[in-house]
């Protein structure tokens, strides 16, 4: 179905993308040309992030950037850069008619832009250009689009601030979060009043006295799916097993509703990665480390090849208290410093996992640390879900300001 406009005002002309615009020629850039960016005069967009730089530019004055493959997106640029094959590039072909920043939110207003515009025959969805081009946008007269534009500006600035003063603070909670459990689960809850030893671990530094340090290989037993088995997507059903897999994982928990389902005969051929409840689960391709602890499992469930199961050999542990070691410092600190040097893809594995050395207080002590960061990472968790509502309800707000403004619904 296609997207339509309403055009509220009579002033605003329904006119071609295609007319508007001048595309950007763009040049033989290659990467081994680029310099540092404190050496370089002018930044090169790619279709991600503004990466290298480079002394010679392609676009003078103000640019649209659209993404022309993969991740849809629009960027505005007012000033000299350079940019990639897989960036398209466009300005007002004539400013006294189209004013290239009003052309910009005329195209970012479109909500379902992912969808009208690429092409979804594979894999990298591509920017279908004349598709975009054919596109019509409402033009006001020249004075009113700047008017449009200057107005839209200053509110989308104040609105981006909110924004990126929100995102701050999540990335400090974040921080925060991380920080109070590594410094739990490694000095406990009182270190003022406690002594301390060395652990003999370089990345976990001084324990209290009487704590110890052990490795995993002798607390768990670790298990992980060899391969897919012959498994395809054409064997999901609606009713049956259910296979979980990395994506599955939702605040340190498996999403059971998320999943997809396999027969009794898969559940039946690995028998030891049959999950049972208050088994620790960690993604060990992919996204590495990603770590959840199964409750109100169903009867039959099992794991895909790239998570790893954990369940303890013992009682010398409690699965919250190794939940929150594999989401501290003494994992992170381990993992990357057995990946140093490693510039393959990395992954999680099991007999390097094996020797992962973790702290191990009295079970006891476990559950006291493990009750309080349950408590402390759950107001932190809130405080978190409520940044993010409230940057979810900015950015609709800031595309229905542009949508209403660039269409004439809202008069400036």
């Amino acid at each position: 179905m296609k997207t339509r406009i309403p055009f509220e005002n009579s002033k605003f002309e329904k006119v071609r993308i295609r007319f508007l615009i001048s595309e950007k020629t763009k040049s033989k850039i290659q990467v081994g040309d680029a310099k540092p960016k404190d050496e370089a005069k002018y930044p090169f967009f790619t279709s991600g992030e503004n990466i290298l730089s480079f002394d010679e530019f392609l676009c003078d004055n103000q640019t649209i950037f659209l993404n022309d493959g993969g991740v849809a997106g629009v960027k505005f640029y007012d000033g000299k850069v350079a940019y990639s094959d897989h960036t398209y590039a466009i300005c007002s072909k004539n400013e006294n008619i189209c004013f290239t920043k009003f052309l910009f939110y005329s195209i970012l207003c479109n909500l379902n832009f992912i969808d009208f515009f690429f092409f979804k025959g594979s894999a990298l969805r591509n920017l279908e250009k004349n598709k975009f081009k054919n596109f019509k946008i409402p033009l006001p007269p020249l004075n009113e689009q700047k008017k449009i534009a200057e107005f839209l500006d200053k509110k989308c600035e104040i609105i981006d601030k909110r924004l990126s003063n929100l995102e701050r603070k999540i990335k400090s909670l974040k921080e925060y979060k991380k920080s109070l459990i590594s410094e739990c689960v490694t000095k406990g809850l009182n270190p003022k009043n406690i002594e301390f030893k060395d652990s003999g671990i370089p990345w976990i530094g001084q324990i209290p006295k009487h704590w110890e340090v052990t490795k995993i290989k002798y607390e768990c037993f670790l298990k992980g799916r060899i391969g897919w088995q012959g498994l395809t997507t054409a064997e999901y059903i609606e009713e049956g097993a259910y296979l979980v897999t990395g994506v599955d994982f939702l605040n340190g928990n498996v999403d059971w509703q998320n999943c997809v389902r396999v027969s009794e005969w898969r559940f039946n051929q690995a028998p030891e990665i049959q999950i049972k409840n208050n088994d620790l689960l960690i993604t060990k391709d992919g996204t590495v480390g990603k770590i959840a602890l199964t409750k109100d499992t169903p009867k039959q469930a099992t794991l895909n090849s790239g998570v790893m199961l954990i369940r303890p050999k013992n009682k010398n542990y409690y699965e919250k208290f190794l939940f929150y070691i594999l989401s501290s410092d003494q994992f992170w600190l381990w993992f990357s410093y057995i990946n140093s040097g490693n510039t393959t893809i990395i992954h999680l594995y099991q007999n390097s996992f094996d020797n992962f050395s973790f702290t191990i207080p009295p079970l006891n002590e476990q559950k006291e640390i493990a009750e309080f960061l349950d408590k402390k990472c759950e107001k932190i968790d809130r405080l978190n879900e409520n940044y993010t509502k409230q940057i979810t309800a900015l950015k609709e707000y800031k595309k229905s300001l542009i949508y209403e403004c660039v269409t004439g619904k809202k008069e400036i």
